[in-house]
């Protein structure tokens, strides 16, 4: 059934992002759009979903992983109201997106990479909810915005227990960004990967940092941002066949914050970040993997409330999900 709507999702998508007009960069309407996805990942089996080992894939060998994600307020925004408490717009409420990730050895121990996300289901009241109080709903299918990558590895196989991977990647503005499945702009991202095994143990981390145009969503601006990535993980059995796997990310924001319009009267800093535990099954000596996991936002963002008494001190950045629900699969062909 899901091959059979697939091609169909693809062309509503397509052609419905032109028929929409909305003011994505948040100029007039405050509320600009992103993508809702979050951070992505390999495409290789591995305990951790947005994080690698490390290792670029051998030559003519080819990867492909369809990562099933239902993400719940990843796009929520407190303004005043008669109330005291205030009032939350769920700009994006829920959404159901399959991630499919590719990556193929290139040799040289360089791979190439490529990611195209899917939204079968996203649903909100959508960028103009903060100027009515009765918005029109949303709810459809949209393509997100596709990701090319190159990696490299930087230390040789021989050191099997450490590794250190440099990748560059780059998403194009395809995506449906007036439905929060795509950003406005090109966006970049470098970064190093680190990792260490010993014992049936995985240490990850990933340091990095991504550009992107800015985009305001009520007090505060999305857009360039540094990037950290940790994650540690343990085979319950031996050789990666049976893992479970722990990592975070938390990716503070570079731009300024919005400092007029806004209550606040020492700006916000939007810090995006994660949490998500995994359990991977790839069974010894079989080309495919699957997994399964779940996880929720971190508040690590923070404002100076002022006088606003509806306004959280500490809350969760947009593009955050409230909470994260995944599942997956995967095949390797021509090697490990």
């Amino acid at each position: 059934m899901l091959a059979r709507r697939l091609p169909f999702v693809l062309l509503i998508a397509f052609f419905s992002r032109s028929s929409l007009a909305t003011d994505c960069y948040g100029t007039t309407s405050l509320t600009g759009c992103f993508s809702v996805l979050g951070t992505t990942g390999p495409a290789e089996a591995g305990p951790f979903r947005t994080l690698s080992l490390g290792r670029t894939l051998t030559a003519e060998s080819f990867a492909l992983s369809a990562n099933t994600w239902h993400i719940i307020r990843p796009a929520e925004l407190a303004v005043s109201s008669p109330d005291p408490a205030g009032r939350s717009i769920y700009a994006v409420s829920r959404a159901t997106v399959i991630d499919w990730r590719a990556a193929v050895g290139i040799g040289s121990h360089m791979d190439l990479t490529l990611a195209v996300p899917v939204f079968m289901d996203v649903r909100g009241l959508g960028a103009d909810a903060i100027s009515t109080q009765k918005p029109t709903a949303f709810q459809e299918a949209a393509l997100g915005d596709p990701r090319l990558g190159v990696r490299a590895s930087l230390l040789p196989p021989s050191l099997r227990d450490f590794r250190l991977m440099l990748r560059n990647e780059w998403t194009l503005p395809l995506g449906n960004n007036p439905h929060y499945a795509g950003d406005v702009s090109f966006t970049s991202t470098l970064a190093v990967t680190g990792a260490y095994y010993y014992d049936g143990w995985s240490v990850a981390l990933d340091v990095g940092a991504r550009s992107a145009a800015a985009t305001r969503f009520g007090d505060i601006r999305l857009g360039t941002s540094a990037l950290f990535g940790f994650g540690f993980a343990r085979d319950i059995i031996t050789d990666n066949v049976l893992s479970v796997g722990l990592e975070a990310w938390v990716n503070p924001v570079l731009v300024p914050a919005a400092t007029t319009d806004v209550p606040s009267t020492g700006g916000a800093r939007a810090i995006p970040s994660e949490w998500l535990m995994n359990v991977q099954w790839h069974p010894e000596s079989q080309p495919c993997w699957f997994w399964l996991g779940g996880g929720s936002a971190l508040p690590l963002s923070h404002r100076n409330v002022g006088d606003a008494t509806f306004a959280d001190s500490s809350f969760i950045a947009p593009s955050s999900a409230r909470v994260r629900l995944g599942l997956g699969l995967g095949l390797m062909f021509g090697g490990t």
